[in-house]
């Protein structure tokens, strides 16, 4: 599926009519939203990422678990580990270096709107950032090593690949598991804790939305995230797709973060951390050798985040990541 392809497909979920079930919701939780959207949306749809699995749900389950125990919620967790919030000046300032620090300055733009979806995200080369303003002083270089570090970085080495734009012509598989597992993982690199929250909560929340109606999900959330508005969200984006949010039912994409991430993290304990074979382009983790060995281009040739500098302290990170959330995943090879 192309990216042209995902964005479309995700931008006809958005319910035209989100605003006015957004208030009635907030002003009564018990309401469930009914959303109305530009087309009718088949029910296959809400599979489109794969069936709702409950695989990683014990993992998922222990990683929220672990938060509560420590910090009681997220709220606590993002003062500790994130720290403040910055103003907009500070994140432009941040974005600038950030993009000086991996000579992209003269590749990737960046913008500030309030009419943007979503809070971080990079459309052709420019970063889009949604105002007002939501990063804290010690979380803004955890999004740019994910949106830049990881997707921008694979899209700028997939670009010079033959397979570009032509994926099915070489039987590649769906990648975005992978994209969005490794930038997890980049997203944890500069952080002094290594949780994997948000992607724990996103499984969990598909697992408990095939059973639950919006407001009983948003209920069920409420001691992993107490902020209404960031607990709306989580439960609009996995029963985005339904018009009658009171039957159970899930958009299964949230699941591949933390799936993805635990799929990669396995991989490179296979293949000695080897992380810059997975820059080869916008690839899947059963396409990376075939991928090689059709690429013309030799690991130096590629576009690699400054963050891979330091092999050393990347694959200690990796170790600490699967430690940290008692991911399943074999350490026998290392």
């Amino acid at each position: 599926m192309s990216a042209k392809n995902t964005t479309t497909f995700l931008s006809q979920l958005i319910p035209t009519n989100l605003k006015e079930e957004e208030e009635k919701f907030l002003f009564d939780p018990l309401y469930n939203p009914q959303f109305e959207y530009e087309e009718d949306i088949d029910e296959e749809a809400l599979y489109r990422y794969g069936p709702v699995s409950q695989e990683y749900l014990s993992t998922a389950q222990a990683i929220l678990n672990k938060l509560v125990h420590k910090w009681g919620n997220e709220e606590n967790y993002n003062d500790e580990v994130q720290g403040r919030v910055l103003s907009q000046t500070e994140v432009e300032e941040y974005v600038k270096e950030y993009l000086d620090r991996n000579h992209l300055s003269n590749t990737i733009t960046y913008s500030f709107s309030s009419s943007y979806m979503a809070r971080t995200s990079v459309f052709q080369n420019t970063l889009r950032i949604r105002t007002p303003v939501q990063y804290r002083e010690h979380g803004i270089q955890s999004v740019l090593d994910h949106e830049i570090g990881t997707h921008v970085f694979r899209r700028l080495n997939d670009k010079k690949q033959p397979w570009h734009r032509r994926a099915k012509a070489f039987d590649f598989s769906p990648y975005l598991a992978t994209e969005e597992g490794l930038a997890v993982i980049h997203a944890q690199l500069s952080l002094d804790d290594r949780l994997l929250f948000f992607p724990a909560l996103n499984y969990y929340a598909v697992c408990r939305a095939e059973y639950l109606s919006f407001s009983e999900l948003f209920a069920e959330l409420k001691d992993y995230l107490p902020d209404k508005q960031k607990r709306f969200n989580i439960c609009l984006k996995v029963k985005r797709g339904l018009t009658d949010t009171s039957v159970p039912g899930a958009f299964t994409k949230n699941q591949i973060y933390l799936a993805g991430a635990i799929q990669v993290c396995q991989w490179l304990v296979k293949n000695d951390y080897a992380v810059e074979k997975l820059y080869v382009g916008k690839v899947a983790l059963n396409d990376i050798s075939r991928a090689w060995s059709q690429s013309e281009l030799t690991v130096s040739d590629l576009l690699l985040p400054a963050f891979l500098n330091e092999r050393t302290t990347y694959k200690e990170t990796v170790l600490d990541i699967i430690k940290t959330n008692k991911l399943p995943v074999r350490l026998s090879a290392t």
